[in-house]
């Protein structure tokens, strides 16, 4: 039995609940402000269902139970989709194309997915990711903090870090080695000191670098400062080498003056002997 109200605040459809003609379930409803309800006597939006929906025939057949949100204009291309089929899924896309990727539900309640999320806080903005996995969606998934961006804006990186160019700014630089009041240490200080802690003064050890990490700017000076002072070294040996080959260069010549005078003397001493000779006879 169906009965139909058309005045007051609703438009109903009743049906007998199979006990008595007088005992009906309201089934069918359209308010007056245009919600309309199957289900419930009181729908609370445009179209409410209190209940399943089954779209297509009652086969599990490939395709033939779907549900389908599309354009406007009718066409295939689906914005998401939810189908009974052998293996039923369900189906997110904007395109109707082999080539896009889809999210999917496989039927024995498993999700294949990797996922990226970020939150953001009183410590800054974290991001996290999980790697391709297979779960059960019942199941947590396991998520990894990759990257966060402190409020005083320090970044950490759990990764490698590529780019064309990185620029460091920080101050001072290492000029201050080429000052005239600056301390050049001894390279036998130097040598010492390696001797002694295996690694350059002011040069972090490597087992202090394996458990603190190198501040990339301050390294960076500190190398620039080992190549000026290198450099240094350098220029003072160029100029003590120079200073040996010009004293070199005088002992030579002046080792030829001594020879060119032995070999006069020599000559004398002959130019004497054969004077006597010739005197005795």
């Amino acid at each position: 039995e169906e009965t139909g109200n058309t005045y007051g605040s609703k438009f109903s459809i009743s049906v007998n609940d199979g006990n008595n003609a007088t005992s009906l379930v309201e089934r069918f409803s359209i308010l007056r402000n245009g919600n309309i309800g199957i289900g419930n006597s009181v729908p609370t939006e445009k179209l409410d269902v209190s209940g399943n929906i089954l779209v297509g025939g009652a086969s599990s057949t490939e395709g033939i139970n779907a549900l389908a949100i599309r354009y406007e204009d009718g066409s295939l291309s689906n914005w998401g989709s939810l189908r009974s089929s052998a293996a039923s899924y369900m189906s997110f896309g904007v395109k109707a194309d082999p080539n896009v990727a889809y999210g999917w539900l496989s039927s024995n309640g498993t999700l294949n997915f990797s996922k990226v999320a970020m939150t953001m806080g009183d410590e800054g903005i974290k991001f996290f990711s999980s790697t391709p996995q297979t779960i059960a969606l019942n199941s947590p998934v396991t998520m990894n903090e990759i990257m966060k961006i402190s409020v005083n804006g320090n970044a950490l990186l759990q990764g490698k870090l590529e780019a064309k160019e990185l620029k460091v700014t920080l101050t001072p630089t290492a000029d201050f080695v080429f000052e005239e009041n600056y301390d050049l240490p001894k390279l036998e200080e130097i040598e010492k000191h390696i001797k002694d802690k295996k690694h350059l003064p002011e040069i972090a050890s490597a087992k202090v670098m394996e458990q603190e990490g190198v501040n990339v700017g301050e390294f960076q000076i500190k190398l620039l400062q080992k190549i000026e002072e290198l450099t240094l070294y350098v220029i003072e040996q160029n100029k003590q080498l120079k200073n040996q080959h010009e004293k070199i260069q005088k002992l030579q010549t002046e080792n030829a003056d001594l020879k060119s005078a032995v070999l006069e003397i020599k000559e004398l001493k002959e130019q004497i002997l054969n004077i006597k000779s010739t005197v005795t006879h």
